[in-house]
């Protein structure tokens, strides 16, 4: 019996300890399990833009999508100041506002573009009504200019009429005069003409007689010393001009740039220097009465001098010609003035053309 009272002693004594070391444990931790509340955060200022037509529009230079029209779209700016515009989708009717975000909350801005699209029709039709007012009325002043000069030139030729025809009896007679002088004076004209033109074409003559006998004696002249012609070398030099020729062509077709390049890499004779000849060059050793047996088979017949073969009587040059792409070369046959063997050849061209050489034989 004593026991089971010490017992149940016992145990009163550990709960009443228990709840006093609980009701110190919550006095000292009471405040660190005590729940705090968040400050709230500031909602985020919005900006709600409305078009009253369909419209694509931007914020701050920056495109920000499409509005249907009637509709409106909301997203999220910063404070401060910014710039809002929208455009029909056919471009033709905008809107610009600057616009002040200055707290949170919702800022609105609406584009009234229809107003702006009747403001625009507006205007365009009273220019089209002005330019049509302006076009009749210039066109009533024209017809009305127009009338006036008429009658002005309708007066002016019936006065002229009225005094070419008093004039005209006058005037039969002084231009009959006039015409049988003139006819007298013509007559003296053509006469006298045809008398200089044929004296001037027998000088002309004689002076080309001449010039080919010249040629020609100078010619006897040069082959009787020899003409230096060497023909181991397979040079010619032409005592009349100095130069130093090759003694036949290149003897095939071939375009201008590689009859440059012939010319420039041909070792002959002992040179090295040796060059396409230029137009006037060429011109020079062209003999309208020689007849040097030429063409690839011999079965033609070239005016040159020195007696060079040619396999083609057509013979490039280093003179460019009339037009880009285009360089002169000289035709060796058949007789004629000499600037009528001066033909355009194409440089990318290559028919019957050949390089001939030439160089400087004091060089």
């Amino acid at each position: 019996m004593i026991a089971k009272k010490r017992i149940i002693m016992a145990l009163v004594i550990a709960v009443l300890a228990l709840g006093g070391g609980i009701a110190l444990a919550q006095e000292d931790e009471g405040p660190i399990l005590r729940p705090k509340t968040p400050p709230a955060k500031p909602a985020a200022p919005m900006l709600q833009v409305s078009c009253d037509l369909a419209c694509n529009w931007t914020l701050d230079g920056t495109a920000k999508g499409h509005i249907d029209a009637g509709a409106s779209v909301k997203t999220k700016v910063i404070t401060g100041q910014h710039t809002v515009a929208a455009e029909t989708d056919d471009t033709l009717d905008k809107a610009e506002y600057e616009i002040s975000v200055k707290a949170a909350g919702l800022t609105s801005q609406a584009f009234a573009l229809q107003a702006v699209r009747d403001a625009r029709l507006k205007a365009e039709q009273e220019a089209k009504d002005k330019a049509d007012q302006e076009a009749k009325a210039k066109a009533e002043q024209q017809a009305r200019d127009k009338a006036a000069q008429e009658a002005q030139a309708k007066a002016d030729q019936e006065a002229r009429d009225k005094a070419f025809q008093e004039a005209r009896h006058k005037a039969s007679q002084e231009a009959q005069a006039k015409a049988e002088q003139e006819a007298r004076d013509k007559a003296f004209q053509e006469a006298r003409d045809k008398a200089s033109q044929e004296a001037q074409a027998r000088a002309e003559q004689e002076a080309h007689d001449k010039a080919v006998r010249d040629e020609w004696d100078r010619e006897q002249r040069a082959r009787a010393r020899g003409a230096q012609q060497d023909a181991g070398s397979g040079v010619w030099t032409d005592p009349a001009t100095g130069l130093m020729w090759t003694s036949r062509d290149n003897g095939f077709a071939l375009r201008w740039q590689p009859a440059v390049e012939y010319c420039q890499n041909l070792q002959l004779g002992g040179y090295t220097d040796w060059r396409l000849p230029t137009i006037d060059e060429l011109k020079k050793i062209y003999n309208p009465n020689a007849g040097v047996v030429c063409g690839a088979n011999g079965y033609m017949s070239c005016q040159i001098k020195g007696g060079i073969r040619l396999t083609s009587s057509v013979v490039w040059s280093s003179t460019r010609g009339d037009r880009p792409q285009f360089m002169r070369g000289f035709v060796f046959r058949s007789q004629g003035e000499v600037k009528k063997h001066v033909v355009q050849l194409d440089k990318r061209g290559a028919n019957y053309d050949r390089a001939l050489c030439v160089r400087r034989a004091d060089q």
